[in-house]
């Protein structure tokens, strides 16, 4: 998660299970001072999801910008999303949306594994 956080110049990198929403794995490499932050968003996440499903039948990604950060949430591989955090503006969204769909294949390769 550290290696694709660097290759995506992402602060932060979460995988959440598909089905519960639930972050499985994360990589920050800033401190994280709030101990529920992943629940709090899984949370925000599940409410957000069941409002997006009564409009269409699939989410496909979103991007959230503010001042202080970008925020892309997308499907990753068969079983899971994935949210970057970037706070440079000057980053490439289209960089990163590249970096996600070249590391897909060996993302469900280490999934099909485990």
């Amino acid at each position: 998660m550290e290696e694709y956080a660097k290759a995506c110049n992402a602060d932060e990198v979460v995988l959440y299970d598909k089905k519960t929403l639930l972050a499985i794995s994360s990589f920050s490499n800033k401190k994280l001072k709030d101990e529920e932050r992943f629940e709090r968003i899984s949370y925000s996440m599940k409410k957000f999801m069941s409002n997006y499903k009564n409009v269409s039948n699939k989410l496909n990604e979103f991007t959230i910008k503010n001042k202080v950060n970008i925020i892309y949430f997308d499907e990753f591989v068969n079983s899971t999303y994935i949210m970057a955090v970037l706070s440079d503006k000057n980053a490439s969204l289209e960089l990163l949306k590249l970096n996600i769909e070249i590391s897909k294949k060996e993302f469900e390769n280490i999934f099909k594994k485990n």
